[in-house]
């Protein structure tokens, strides 16, 4: 959602700057206080990594708690009746609260929005070995989603995991040629989402081959 309201907003070359408020969110994801990334390359980087820092940078140069109304807003753009937004990482916000609360359906009508508007920057959340420019520098990221990369017919992939919500993955796959779905597991447990998810696509593929 953090990406799709900024590419909803401003151009993927538009500048965004990493502040020290960004790097203190939770994780390290290489990135530098001071370091200046277009937008859509530090999306694709974050979105590869899942780097909090990353996104927490794009909300905050959106409008920090302003953008996060533009988050909520768009949610009830997209008919994500279940879906509600208080961060822009969907990092747990205390023992008890959630960064981000929503159903499956909501996850793989967001994902199935996201991929249509901009495909580009969802199939880089498979790449491997990519590289991003960061600053003057380069910074190369591994995708959280490696453990399914060797599925055929994946086209992008996002995890996820915070104590509260536990292990989610959502991934855009051909069940069969020109026909891409959207399999998506929550509240499983880090290891177990990426088996769940592969169940998920077996069990559509193989419904489709009896139709």
């Amino acid at each position: 959602m953090t990406a799709d309201v900024a590419l909803g907003e401003r151009s993927a070359t538009s500048s965004v700057r990493i502040s020290r408020a960004a790097i203190a969110t939770e994780g390290d994801s290489g990135l530098k206080a001071g370091e200046t990334w277009k937008l859509g390359e530090l999306l694709r980087y974050s979105l590869l990594v899942s780097s909090n820092d990353g996104m927490a940078a794009v909300a905050e140069s959106g409008g920090g708690g302003a953008f996060i109304k533009k988050m909520n807003a768009n949610a009830e753009r997209l008919g994500l009746a279940q879906s509600y937004f208080l961060d822009p990482t969907g990092l747990d916000m205390t023992l008890g609260v959630s960064g981000a609360y929503g159903s499956a359906r909501d996850v793989a009508l967001l994902a199935a929005a996201f991929y249509a508007s901009h495909p580009s920057i969802f199939e880089s959340t498979v790449r491997t070995g990519a590289a991003y420019e960061a600053g003057g520098g380069v910074l190369t990221g591994k995708p959280t989603a490696t453990p399914i990369l060797d599925i055929p017919g994946l086209i992008g992939a996002k995890t996820g995991y915070t104590d509260l919500a536990g292990g989610n993955l959502v991934a855009v796959f051909d069940r069969s040629i020109g026909h891409p779905l959207v399999a998506v597991v929550l509240h499983s447990t880090e290891k177990g989402r990426f088996e769940d998810i592969r169940a998920l696509i077996e069990a559509a593929r193989s419904s489709a081959d009896r139709t």
